[in-house]
């Protein structure tokens, strides 16, 4: 109904495409669709109309994953696609994108969400399912989603599926395997005091426990980086 772009949640089009039984909405999954024979199936649904919308939309999640010779089966269709279709192409790789494909599309870069945010849309979700979590975990949840909205519920449904409806910071660290800030305080407490001993102790628990040598590293390097901030004169 509405002409500005934004759907109205009310006609019989928005109400399908919402429940997943739209027959003018497909989306397809390009990790498990990937090869010629799937893109060549795909060129031949282009050819009917839509069935009650003003478009056949087709969605390829994860387009990167197609083949070579899939891209190149698809780019006739979209040089000289039919009136009533379009394509939404979407990628977190898009330097794997054929350029012939690329340069027939219009690019929209999705950025990461601010942690304000993330913020409102878990206080809104917790209040609704009742769900209690003090601040330190609310921010783990949001320091480890890393921007992304989907990500911060999904490690909210782990912890509340481990933990029911109060999670707390202790449980959701372990859960999510958080190394702990005392650790790399300690790492950097043993360097300062050229403690040999005691820093292949604190190696040999982080190992011990499982920590990821990954995650190791990159929480101790944001931990000096910490470190290095707080220390930095205002002036500089």
């Amino acid at each position: 109904k509405n002409d500005d772009g934004n759907p109205c949640n009310e006609c019989q089009n928005c109400e399908e495409i919402a429940s997943s039984r739209s027959m003018d909405v497909l989306e397809i999954d390009g990790a498990s669709n990937r090869g010629i024979d799937e893109m060549r199936n795909l060129r031949e649904l282009v050819k009917y109309s839509p069935v009650n919308a003003k478009f056949k939309v087709f969605i390829i999640d994860e387009v990167h994953m197609l083949t070579t010779s899939a891209f190149n089966a698809l780019l006739k269709t979209l040089e000289e696609p039919p009136p009533h279709v379009k394509f939404i192409f979407a990628t977190t790789e898009p330097n794997k994108i054929l350029p012939t494909i690329l340069s027939r599309c219009q690019r929209h870069d999705f950025h990461r969400m601010s942690s304000g945010d993330i913020d409102s849309g878990l206080k809104i979700v917790l209040e609704k399912e009742k769900i209690t979590i003090d601040d330190r975990t609310e921010h783990l949840i949001i320091s480890v989603a890393d921007g992304s909205m989907r990500d911060a519920l999904s490690l909210l449904d782990q912890m509340t599926a481990f933990c029911g409806d109060k999670v707390e910071f202790e449980q959701a660290s372990k859960l999510l395997g958080i190394i702990p800030n005392a650790l790399f305080f300690g790492v950097s407490d043993t360097i300062r005091n050229q403690d040999k001993k005691s820093l292949l102790k604190l190696l040999y628990e982080s190992h011990s426990k499982g920590y990821a040598l990954t995650e190791f590293v990159s929480g101790l390097n944001r931990h000096f980086l910490s470190l290095l901030i707080c220390n930095a004169d205002a002036g500089e």
